[in-house]
């Protein structure tokens, strides 16, 4: 049976290779592979290629989190661990070769270790999940009549139902991941990489369409309805990122450029998730196909010689989702 869920594994993998296409692929191929170098050499020059294996592994940790096929997999499966396993071993084939041309044998020990407990944690992104852990640790502190928990997202208008929904759902993701760059903000690289992981999370509420109801009330018109959506989510951003920012320039302050390209390509991602919804957008329907354009876009900001396709393609789309929006508006207007 494993041997069966392999094989479609890799026809899913040559079924996306075919949608992106062989002149896509060669591009992509060439700039990943220049940005991971230039990476690599400054984080070796740095003398931090140490952490690499462990950022890897919290990456991991999110994918592992967040994947849609879980229930599939304990449903088919009695034990679904070696599929697991295999898989992110696959994965962090990239980082294994990294840590060995570097020799960081901890680093090769701590993903592999990572890479074998993974699977064993079967995690639910759900607030109602946690809220019963909740109320089960808190239960002999509190009377019986009050044990009702509810949550609430402060900051957040109601709304702007992404944040609120999001946050809700990936609370086990983000708050660990917040609270750990938080804690190891007064380090050097830590802030604008957990700046950046964070985005990539958050860039995850705008993957769903709304109701046509949500986007009437929202804004009188599509420019000032985007220019809004934006507004708000850079606004959120920059209150959730406040104490992260707040402890690396106190500890780190010779690493400031850092923290602002970091911050940089947080609002960036931030700016395509909206503008990429809006221009793809279909009422109640999954909109997942636009990581991977966000994602594109992110990598062509790292290479200054693309910069240009990331304005390029955000005018475009920009665009796009104004004409898109206009249906929703020819009622009221």
């Amino acid at each position: 049976m494993i041997k069966v869920f392999l094989r479609i594994r890799i026809f899913q993998l040559f079924r996306f290779l075919n949608e992106i296409g062989i002149l896509r692929l060669i591009v992509l191929l060439a700039i990943s592979i220049y940005v991971s170098m230039l990476c690599i050499n400054g984080v070796g020059q740095s003398g931090q290629v140490s952490i690499i294996p462990f950022l890897f592994g919290a990456v991991l940790f999110i994918i592992h989190t967040i994947r849609k096929d879980s229930r599939f997999l304990h449903t088919v499966f009695i034990n679904p661990y070696p599929v697991y396993l295999f898989e992110y071993l696959v994965l962090s084939v990239p980082v294994f070769i990294i840590s060995l041309v570097y020799k960081q044998w901890t680093g090769i020990s701590g993903l592999m270790a990572i890479c074998l407990l993974i699977p064993l944690f079967r995690i639910k992104t759900d607030i109602n999940i946690l809220s019963k852990w909740l109320k089960f640790i808190i239960y002999p502190f509190i009377s019986q009549n009050s044990i009702k928990l509810k949550f609430k997202v402060p900051f957040v208008k109601p709304v702007d139902f992404e944040w609120i929904s999001g946050i809700r759902k990936n609370l086990v993701i983000l708050l660990p991941l917040y609270l750990f760059f938080t804690a190891f903000a007064f380090k050097a690289y830590f802030a604008p990489v957990g700046l950046i992981l964070i985005s990539f999370v958050i860039s995850g509420f705008y993957l769903y369409g709304e109701s046509r109801e949500l986007i009437e009330i929202y804004a009188p018109g599509p420019g000032s309805f985007l220019t809004r959506k934006i507004y708000s989510s850079l606004r959120y951003l920059f209150i959730l990122y406040a104490p992260i920012i707040l402890v690396s320039l106190i500890f780190q302050p010779g690493t400031w450029y850092f923290l602002a390209f970091g911050l940089f390509i947080s609002v960036s991602v931030q700016i395509f998730s909206v503008i990429f919804k809006y221009a793809l957008f279909q009422e109640h329907a999954s909109l997942n196909r636009n990581s991977i354009l966000v994602a594109l876009n992110t990598i062509f900001l790292l290479v200054p010689f693309f910069w240009p396709a990331p304005v390029f393609m955000g005018i475009k789309y920009y665009n796009k989702a104004k004409n898109n929006l206009e249906n929703y508006f020819d009622d009221i207007n």
